[in-house]
């Protein structure tokens, strides 16, 4: 669901025609840990990583941070007609933690402290049902 405070900002490929320089693809070729012979490879991957890049406040940079690439690129772009050039990139690693780990100190759990307690009592001290209680059975 969108929100009204943050209107949608158009991607970097829908606003016009990718091409990366000499220069951010090197820069990205360090980077990424690429050999010098393959400047063209990390030329479209650099291309592609920024397809989904958003338009910051200023209107030359763009960034793309994503999950699932595990990379955070800020660059900026030049644009020339429906060509958009991207002369500089920084880019980074990214890997935040999963929005659902078991690692989160200080955070409230979403079971009450005294349903906790009786779930460990009932499951005992290892954590194994007591014997003679199937699960799915009923008592008579």
């Amino acid at each position: 669901m969108q929100s009204v405070a943050e209107p949608t900002r158009p991607t970097l490929s829908e606003t016009g025609q990718i091409y990366v320089t000499h220069a951010a693809a090197r820069s990205w070729l360090e980077t990424a840990g690429y050999q010098e012979h393959e400047i063209e490879v990390a030329r479209r991957e650099l291309t592609e990583l920024l397809l989904d890049a958003r338009q910051q406040p200023d209107p030359r940079m763009w960034r793309a941070r994503k999950r699932s690439t595990k990379w955070d690129i800020s660059a900026i772009v030049e644009h020339e007609g429906r060509l958009l050039v991207v002369t500089f990139i920084s880019a980074q690693r990214y890997d935040p933690p999963s929005r659902t780990s078991a690692a989160r100190q200080g955070r409230r759990s979403r079971f009450p402290a005294e349903s906790r307690s009786t779930l460990t009592s009932a499951t005992g001290a290892s954590g194994q049902r007591a014997p003679g209680r199937r699960r799915g059975t009923r008592s008579t």
